[in-house]
């Protein structure tokens, strides 16, 4: 009788082939993350068509999208057995991706009898392994870990909890110290945590150059004695946007792009995800959400955005144990703040409104929930209707969305939403309540800002939830 495999086998598995040597091409990577999740799905087969759009990112109108997605499962398959020749050989689970495109996963038989041992030397082997496991263990913990981040002149400057300095890493080419002048700054793009379940932290650090806009911005992740692991590049070569509504109906955007936020998300049984916003060298240009397989590095799934991403958090809004990912920022075609969140294990495609234009080649976005802000009273009777997102946190049930209207940046609401993103309660600062009294002394305004330009404005909160 045939042996049944756990998923969690089969996800491990799944990501050892995913970031071995034998799959170098990143369209192989895309395929098989596809077909994996229709295996997930329950799906027993997919076509090549749904291959190409859905997974491979191609043009439905293009000249026979199903042919390229049919090449990458031929090259797919070698690659895969060669990785079972090689890396792979070892290897107790086989997976094989039949006609339908569906992976297949099974069990290897035991091709002889185990080696019987004494119990004795059982004991005694598992004596020793424990012994070592044990001290491995209580040297991890006990070694000095990354804690503290500093930019001090063209270099990162790594400090234990204790505030001993543990090592540096130089730039020759220097750091722009206006993107790490302050603390709230340096820890939205500088971390540390332990992403690979050893018991040290890494260290994930955005080098901005003194001319951030002649490259994009690298995410590099140090190790916890300071040796590069690995580093990401964001963005994409060329990314086109339609828009409608009177506007130019056609714009491309090329690199730079400039990492706004890092957040290292844990998950059970599995490996850390890293989330990366990055945006255009543009200001109306499109954003990138990345999400990044902690231990490789390697991409994992990205979003599209048409506009800004400069906040981020994650919290466990649906009470079942595992955070969600919560992002903020600009929707250019409105001019409004949004707030979107999403599954951090399936984030693609784009968010895309017809109506009033779209990012070209992405598929429907997989966001949970997109929310808009859309401009106070104040803001339309002062002629500078746009808001933004500026900043977020979560916790106890609860999100906080920090919002900015007209030119400047500074905060003026503040939206709480609970845990279904509902609006409570809606705060401003001293700024915007002296702004509104104003425009109601001068009768540019009727409405009193407490209570009718709160309940306007905890009302006025649109999108799908």
């Amino acid at each position: 009788m045939a042996e049944i495999l756990g998923p969690d086998e089969i996800r491990g598995h799944v990501e050892k082939i995913l970031a071995s040597k034998a799959l170098g091409s990143e369209l192989q990577q895309l395929f098989l993350r596809y077909v994996v999740d229709a295996f997930w799905e329950g799906r027993s087969e997919v076509t090549a068509l749904e291959i190409a759009v859905g997974g491979l990112r191609k043009d439905s109108k293009s000249r026979d999208p199903a042919n390229s997605a049919r090449a990458t499962a031929r090259d797919l398959r070698n690659s895969v057995r060669k990785y079972y020749e090689s890396e792979g050989r070892h290897e107790p689970i086989r997976m094989t991706i039949p006609t339908g495109y569906v992976p297949v996963f099974s069990r290897l038989e035991s091709q002889r009898e185990p080696q019987r041992w004494p119990k004795l030397a059982w004991a005694l082997l598992v004596a020793i392994l424990a012994l070592v496991g044990g001290w491995f263990w209580w040297w991890n913990r006990s070694a000095p870990q990354p804690a503290i981040l500093r930019i001090v002149g063209q270099a990162l400057v790594v400090h234990d909890a204790k505030d001993r300095d543990l090592w540096e890493k130089r730039f020759p080419e220097g750091l722009d110290p206006q993107l790490y002048a302050t603390a709230k700054q340096t820890n939205r793009i500088a971390i540390t945590q332990d992403i690979d379940h050893d018991g040290r932290n890494e260290v994930l650090f955005a080098q901005y150059p003194p001319e951030p806009w002649s490259r994009s911005t690298p995410l590099i992740c140090f190790s916890a004695t300071g040796s590069e692991k690995w580093r990401f590049q964001p963005g994409r070569p060329s990314v086109r946007e339609k828009m409608l509504a009177g506007k130019d109906s056609q714009r491309e955007f090329h690199p730079p792009y400039f990492i706004t936020n890092v957040q290292a998300i844990a998950r059970k049984n599995s490996s850390t995800l890293i989330a990366v916003t990055s945006v255009s060298y543009f200001s109306s240009g499109p954003s990138q959400l990345a999400i990044l397989d902690g231990s490789t590095g390697r991409l994992a799934g990205e979003y599209w955005h048409m506009g800004p991403l400069n906040s981020m958090t994650h919290a466990d809004l649906a009470g079942g144990g595992q955070d969600q990912l919560i992002v903020g920022g600009f929707f250019y075609p409105f001019s409004f703040g949004v707030l979107l969140t999403f599954d951090p294990a399936r984030v693609r495609g784009a968010l895309n409104l017809s109506a009033f234009g779209e990012l070209d080649g992405f598929e429907k976005g997989t966001e949970i929930q997109h929310l808009f802000f859309p401009p106070s009273p104040a803001a339309y009777a002062l002629h500078h209707p746009q808001t933004r997102v500026v900043d977020l946190r979560a916790g106890s049930g609860q999100v906080y969305v920090s919002v900015a209207e007209g030119r400047s940046d500074d905060i003026q609401l503040v939206y709480e939403l609970d845990k279904n993103l509902i609006g409570t309660v809606v705060r401003f600062s001293d700024t915007f309540s002296a702004a509104w009294d104003n425009l109601r002394a001068k009768h540019l305004l009727d409405e009193k800002l407490i209570p009718d330009g709160v309940e306007h404005m905890r009302t006025s909160i649109i999108g799908r939830r």
